[in-house]
């Protein structure tokens, strides 16, 4: 892992500029004070999408490796609709699962039951955990804490899309006895498609910066 350090980016020159998917609030820190430009892509929606369906390979992966239900049949909580969401959503009832929805934005939940799942509120979540085989994550805030853990059962397989701070608090995961696994960096499942993206996205940064 690069952890820039405060030595490491005073080498760099006032009104630089750094590119990269996300940036912790060290490197925040450290780019303000030395007068550098953040450019982040995590959020970009366009790129996004266009990784979404390997991220979502990438889940299929996980939920085949880690589970001892088949996807077919199975009940799965999917917490939010946004970009990955959506397609996780989409996905999982094509392979015949049964998909409960947990969203705040009424369009997403509508969406979602256009594409065949159940949908509820944040006030059903209690409820749909009860019920869950497998539980999907997809909101970058931390959103299931000890109090909705422990409301699933105890084989439930709790998957964590999402960018920091990650949806699930999986320490308290593990001291409930749940299996829990924090879905990072599954793009590495299809580099070449990813990368691709990936790279767009940059090239439109760079573009931006110089006037391109």
């Amino acid at each position: 892992k690069i952890i820039p350090t405060e030595a490491m980016m005073a080498g760099m020159q006032p009104n630089s500029h750094v590119i990269l998917g996300w940036a912790d609030p060290n490197l925040k820190s450290l780019c303000e004070k030395f007068k550098i430009q953040i450019h982040e892509y995590e959020w970009d929606v366009a790129l996004m999408l266009l990784r979404a369906p390997s991220i979502v390979e990438g889940m299929l992966k996980i939920l085949i490796e880690t589970t001892e239900r088949s996807i077919h049949n199975a009940n799965i909580c999917q917490v939010g609709q946004g970009s990955i969401g959506s397609l996780a959503t989409r996905t999982l009832i094509a392979l015949g699962a049964h998909v409960h929805v947990v969203a705040r934005n009424p369009e997403q939940r509508a969406a979602a039951f256009t594409a065949g799942a159940m949908t509820s509120d944040f006030s059903g979540l209690p409820q749909v955990l009860s019920t869950a085989d497998i539980v999907i994550c997809s909101v970058p805030s931390r959103i299931l804490g000890e109090e909705f853990i422990v409301k699933t059962p105890e084989h439930a397989v709790l998957v964590d899309l999402a960018a920091p701070p990650g949806s699930i608090d999986h320490e308290a995961a593990a001291r409930c006895g749940r299996k829990s696994i924090w879905a990072r960096g599954l793009g590495q499942r299809a580099p070449v498609t990813v990368g691709r993206s990936q790279w767009s996205g940059i090239c439109e940064r760079v573009e931006k910066i110089f006037g391109v």
